[in-house]
């Protein structure tokens, strides 16, 4: 008996009774699987599929070569009621006709080729800005999740930025172009196939050291001043005075000019003189104020000393030697009186002068002042100094000991300070109580500076009094200190004061007394004799 066999209608069974994700349910007999198949749900999504599938294969064959587009299988066939008659095919007989036929595997010849490459995610992520020149990190698998790990990073606008790709996934380097950029990251699996196509967007914001211009002052100006000035000068055998003074950032941004000023010298005698002042920013001459008041207080304190050194520094030895210490004597207070005070009265006389002249209130011209007066002594190192206004001065003995030989005047704001003024000499307690007296039996270095170098390198005025920190400050400056071999290269104390931190960027000025080299040499101390600290 010749039995005709169906194929569209057992390709249909197959199909179907491979879609049961639960065996136990499937369908078991032939009939109920057609009548599946022959249902308006099952019709409509047959028709769907093979609609889905021609125009897959159509554009899959557009595609590819001659050669593949031969290789293409077949369409599987699918029952179609409007469909003819599809040819018949003999039927096994060694199977009972009777028994209910199992569902079969889909023939590997059937099973449906992928029509393209797996699909990759695209995506435009926004990651954290950079800055340049400093490091930058960024872990990408925290940033995109589907990343599993960066095959390549490549820039897709403009050259490299220094920045690479640590595994699994992390952006790191200093970036070296500023402006925004985009990354092109590529995420692959296990298996090398490509997963993530992601364009990374970030900006390099530019390092706020290369934001500051360096304009010129104008030289033409009244009072006009160099943008920074040094001194070095010889002190006692195996010591040096050294100052240096260097203009601002901020001042330089705007091309004005340098209020601070500073001066040193070794006086006859033995005495070390080292005089700063920094001019007050909101005054239109304070650059020439400072000028005034501290070469005009050395000089006259070089002269007075000259003819009353002796006395001063027998005044305050035999009083450093007595047991009461709280007073002042009154032939100490009478030898200051004409050499410290009538300098600095001096200083201060000099800006009123050139206030009358010039038409200028004294005002414009305000301007701190600290001065430091030192000698070897057989007791000791003796230093006598004098502040007014911010900035400090200190004496740095033994290692990480110091002595802060004024107390800076500070405001309730920042930028707050008192000047040199009249009435610094009409409230004589208050002048005399800026006067420090020391004796010291070590000394290695003696420190004045102006604000634009204490604020940056002390937090508070507390700070001022650790020793810790000056010397940290000292050890620093002292590579600082030699002078430059030749003249075309720039100063090396110079150089340093123009050191970087941020909010930090007015005039500095430093005047030190050191050992010559700035190497400490201990056998020098021993040209001082001991003498006791109060």
């Amino acid at each position: 008996m010749n039995v005709k066999y169906d194929t569209p209608r057992h390709n249909a069974r197959i199909i179907l009774a491979t879609l049961y994700p639960d065996p136990n349910v499937r369908p078991r007999h032939p009939s109920q699987l057609d009548r599946l198949a022959e249902s308006p749900t099952i019709q409509h999504l047959i028709k769907r599929f093979r609609q889905d599938l021609g125009e897959a294969m159509r554009a899959y064959g557009e595609a590819q070569s001659a050669d593949v587009r031969t290789s293409l299988p077949q369409d599987p066939a699918v029952p179609d009621k409007e469909a003819g008659s599809a040819p018949h095919e003999p039927v096994d007989t060694s199977r009972p006709s009777n028994t209910p036929q199992a569902c079969e595997e889909l023939p590997t010849s059937m099973t449906p080729r992928p029509t393209h490459e797996p699909a990759i995610t695209a995506l435009t992520l926004s990651i954290p800005n950079g800055r340049l020149g400093q490091l930058y990190r960024a872990d990408l698998t925290r940033l995109c999740s589907g990343l599993q790990a960066c095959a390549e990073v490549t820039m897709m606008e403009g050259d490299d930025i220094g920045l690479v790709l640590e595994p699994p996934a992390c952006l790191s380097g200093y970036p070296s172009s500023t402006g925004s950029h985009r990354l092109r990251v590529r995420g692959v699996g296990h298996d090398g196939q490509p997963l993530v196509d992601a364009v990374l967007k970030f900006a390099v914001i530019p390092n706020s050291r290369d934001l500051w211009q360096n304009m010129p002052a104008d030289q033409t100006a009244p009072y006009a001043k160099p943008e920074s000035d040094i001194d070095r000068c010889a002190s006692r055998p195996g010591w040096q005075l050294t100052v240096g003074s260097q203009r601002g950032r901020s001042h330089a941004h705007r091309g004005s000019h340098r209020d601070d000023h500073g001066v040193i010298t070794h006086h006859e005698g033995g005495w070390d003189l080292l005089v700063i002042g920094d001019g007050a920013g909101s005054c239109h001459f304070s650059r020439e104020g400072s000028r005034l008041a501290t070469t005009r207080t050395l000089e006259v304190l070089g002269e007075s000393l000259s003819r009353e050194g002796g006395a001063l520094e027998k005044a305050l030895t035999e009083w450093w030697r007595s047991k009461d210490r709280s007073t002042l004597p009154q032939t100490a207070i009478t030898a200051l009186s004409s050499t410290v005070v009538s300098s600095i009265h001096a200083g201060y006389q000099a800006i009123v002068e050139e206030a009358e002249a010039s038409g200028h209130p004294v005002k414009a011209f305000a301007t701190t002042l600290l001065l430091a007066v030192h000698k070897a002594t057989e007791d000791g190192h003796l230093i006598i100094s004098f502040g007014i206004g911010d900035g400090a001065i200190a004496a740095l003995t033994a290692p990480d000991d110091v002595r802060l030989m004024n107390t800076p005047d500070c405001g309730d704001h920042a930028g707050q300070t008192r000047f040199l003024d009249r009435a610094l000499f009409q409230e004589v307690d208050d002048l005399y109580r800026r006067i420090h007296v020391q004796v010291l039996p070590d000394l290695e270095a003696l420190v004045l500076a102006t604000d634009g170098v204490t604020d940056p390198k002390f937090d508070s005025d507390n700070d001022l009094h650790n020793g810790p920190l000056w010397w940290s400050l000292f050890e620093d400056i002292r590579p600082h200190l030699v002078a430059p071999s030749t003249t075309e290269t720039m100063d090396p104390l110079l150089e340093y004061l123009d050191f970087f931190v941020e909010r930090h960027h007015d005039d500095r000025t430093i005047a030190l007394l050191h050992r010559r080299g700035g190497v400490t040499n201990p056998e020098a101390a021993s040209t001082v004799g001991g003498g006791q600290h109060d």
